[in-house]
């Protein structure tokens, strides 16, 4: 079957580049824990056709221990693709597509820490709404 409609986004890759484990005491079960998803966009000049999102997972468990995976993911858009399109991809496709990564690493993590904690299965995540756009590398924050 041969289609003629190129894809709208292409996904380039993730690059974890900060991990940060602290275990405060060997994990109890039953313990509540809490997951935060942040995703970012970097800012891009309109006639590009690439862009990097930044995000950052912390997954805790109070009093037990604490995660925070922080990386990137590089896209880029195929041919013809409107201006609105861009948006709906950047703020709601491109965070979703790189958080399953995001999500087998953590697992990963966790499976090879022994019993400080369990292996953690985090579910998928929606994502909705309009990504913060992070400030120019030349700006101060």
């Amino acid at each position: 079957m041969q289609t003629s409609e190129q894809p709208k986004i292409r996904f380039l890759g993730v690059s974890i580049v900060s991990v940060d484990l602290k275990v405060f005491q060997e994990h109890v079960d039953n313990q509540q824990v809490d997951l935060n998803v942040d995703a970012k966009v970097f800012p891009r000049e309109t006639d590009q056709n690439d862009f990097r999102i930044w995000m950052t997972v912390d997954v805790t468990t109070q009093d037990f221990w604490k995660i925070t995976v922080s990386g990137f993911g590089d896209f880029e858009f195929g041919q013809n693709v409107s201006e609105l399109d861009q948006k709906a991809l950047i703020n709601v496709n491109a965070p979703a597509v790189m958080f399953p990564y995001f999500r087998s690493f953590i697992s990963m993590l966790t499976a090879n820490c022994g019993g400080t904690m369990p292996t953690l299965t985090i579910p998928p995540q929606l994502f909705q709404g309009i990504l913060e756009e992070l400030p120019p590398l030349n700006e101060k924050v």
